[in-house]
């Protein structure tokens, strides 16, 4: 019903009345349970196809450096990322939790799930690589614990980046220094790797039309070793 309401209201109003309307509604939900389906409509999903020219050199570095041969992302929406190492042959699998992002997905629709990651999951596989990219300050800062926790479960090495103070966006609700974020994978024992971030970060300066909040805020995590005490 709810979504039949929105559905209406969208249909009816005039574009700019409806994106005032969600503006509104973005900083009342800030104490609520956000509406994925009312932020991340067809609309916003489908931005993502604007422009991917950067896509195949940013899949390219990961490649590079990284060399998984499988990947997961949380929060991947359409799957541009995962759509390019699908296509080479890297086993891949996206979650997002807009019905959106499945229904437009350009990546095989057997490799996504639709799920909330606001809530704890288990696929119960580890991959070489986890990716969640600008997707944490969509979540409320209630739920960065439960979403952090799935990304190390599923493995040991995470690229990471989320949206610092001061880079305000519609649909953005927790916005953390970097620091707030490594803390939180300490947690977890995952450790901030300064050296992989680096290398990564000169590799994807260069690329045209990336994005500059991919450059300015990945952070590279990994499964920090443990050690079995004796004595």
């Amino acid at each position: 019903m709810k979504r039949d309401i929105i559905r209406f209201f969208k249909s009816v109003l005039p574009p700019k009345v409806w994106a005032g309307l969600k503006k509104i509604t973005n900083r009342i939900l800030l104490f609520t349970w956000t509406d994925v389906y009312f932020y991340y409509d067809a609309d916003y999903v489908k931005g993502a196809l604007k422009d991917m020219e950067w896509v195949e050199g940013f899949c390219n570095a990961i490649k590079e450096i990284f060399h998984p041969s499988s990947v997961v992302d949380f929060g991947c929406g359409i799957g541009v990322i995962l759509h390019y190492f699908e296509k080479n042959g890297i086993d891949v699998f996206g979650i997002d939790g807009s019905a959106m992002s499945r229904r437009y997905s350009i990546m095989k629709k057997g490799n996504f799930l639709l799920y909330d990651l606001r809530r704890r999951m288990s696929l119960e596989k580890r991959y070489d690589l986890c990716l969640c990219l600008e997707v944490a300050e969509h979540i409320e800062e209630r739920y960065s614990d439960i979403l952090i926790g799935n990304l190390v479960r599923h493995g040991s090495t995470v690229i990471f980046s989320a949206a610092p103070p001061f880079q305000p966006a519609d649909c953005h609700f927790n916005l953390k220094p970097y620091e707030w974020w490594i803390e939180k994978f300490r947690k977890y024992n995952f450790e901030f790797h300064p050296q992989l971030t680096d290398a990564f970060k000169k590799r994807i300066k260069d690329i045209p039309k990336i994005p500059g909040y991919y450059v300015n805020n990945i952070l590279v995590f990994q499964e920090a070793p443990c050690h079995e005490q004796t004595g």
